[in-house]
């Protein structure tokens, strides 16, 4: 595991590195820098951030000086970035983000995408969308081969332009995600693309658009990280609402139900309890 773990990663397959690392002992896992860290990209995919911090403690006491160990210390702190940017700390996210670009490797290609896309987002959000983009154009005239850093890059660009209310831009931009990631058969990749193009008609409230790709994103839902499912299927929920079909609204709403109960979301704040109260 350990010695396949980026091979999985980098090919957009995280949820079989995660289905890897069930099958270890807690033990075994507790004792490698390498598992406890593909843990994290476990539970930052599933938007678990509360579980990152415990676990890059865990890991820094089991670094060494070397070479291979500044990688992975890298590693922790893209995941800690990663924590305080969703945290809605840009400007502490970006300190990480800076330690991160000195060491992290050229060859770990998921991470080096995230890294510079979180960059961007976080420049964004602190007021320089401009140096966003330039840094995003600058890294992608650098990393023109890899599709999944690639892919990440251009999601630096479309949520940067969401953010900015560039609607147009930005879905753009998520159809050219589409495109590459079914190229390369990116099946994680290419359902988010999907809800990223979802949610940038839906801001521009061009509903009927919005209700057919929440409705291909609620299809593939368990090719996504489990908050943008549950996203995808309330968007699919509320879109139905605008659109004056209530029947159809109360359907998706069950099926969002009946989905939180399958992935064991549905305690006392459910996404379906918010999306209800809603309609």
């Amino acid at each position: 595991v350990e010695n396949h773990r980026w091979r999985e990663l980098d090919n957009d397959r995280w949820y079989i590195l995660h289905r890897w690392l069930e099958l270890l002992p807690e033990e075994q896992r507790r004792n490698s820098p390498e598992l406890l860290l593909s843990e994290a990209w476990g539970a930052y995919e599933n938007f678990q951030l509360e579980k990152i911090p415990v676990l890059i403690e865990m890991v820094r006491p089991l670094l060494k000086d070397n070479k291979k160990d500044q990688g992975l210390s890298a590693e922790c702190d893209l995941m800690m970035g990663l924590v305080f940017h969703w945290s809605g700390m840009g400007e502490k996210a970006l300190q990480y983000f800076q330690k991160a670009l000195e060491y992290l490797p050229e060859d770990w290609k998921l991470a080096q995408g995230m890294l510079h896309l979180h960059i961007a987002l976080a420049r964004s959000v602190t007021g320089n969308k401009d140096l966003a983009l330039q840094g995003i154009r600058e890294q992608l005239s650098v990393d023109t081969h890899d599709p999944i850093s690639i892919t990440r890059l251009m999601a630096g660009t479309f949520y940067v332009n969401q953010f900015a209310g560039d609607l147009k831009e930005a879905r753009n931009e998520s159809r050219q995600i589409q495109k590459l990631a079914k190229t390369h058969n990116l099946i994680y990749t290419y359902a988010m693309g999907i809800c990223m193009e979802a949610t940038s008609c839906f801001n521009a409230y061009e509903l009927n658009e919005a209700l057919d790709l929440f409705t291909v994103a609620s299809q593939n839902r368990y090719n996504l990280h489990l908050a943008t499912a549950l996203d995808a299927m309330a968007g699919k929920v509320i879109t139905h609402q605008f659109l004056e079909n209530p029947g159809e609204a109360d359907k998706s709403l069950e099926q969002l139900e009946s989905f939180e109960k399958e992935m064991n979301r549905s305690g006392n704040t459910p996404v379906s309890k918010s999306c209800r109260a809603r309609l």
